[in-house]
């Protein structure tokens, strides 16, 4: 399993534990050069729960990517789309 892979599982997991449509929930990636981004789409209704109270949610996916891609030495965002 290779980082893309580990990050989409880790990611698609948590998101669809904390909304309320988990068949909704879609982690993509896109490849620029040297950075991997991210993007989790969701329900419109769930957006709120995955970017969280003052982004605390958000703050947290972010820091679980981060902590992946510095075990992995790559580098990584994450988007929460709308």
């Amino acid at each position: 399993m290779d980082f893309v892979d580990s990050v989409q599982d880790v990611l698609q997991k948590v998101v669809e534990a904390i909304v309320d449509y988990p068949n909704d929930v879609k982690v993509l990636h896109n490849v620029n050069d040297s950075l991997i981004v991210f993007s989790v789409k969701c329900n419109k209704s769930d957006r709120g729960k995955v970017i969280g109270k003052e982004g605390r949610m958000a703050i947290s996916l972010r820091n679980i990517v981060n902590s992946l891609s510095a075990k992995w030495k790559m580098k990584a965002l994450l988007e929460i789309e709308k």
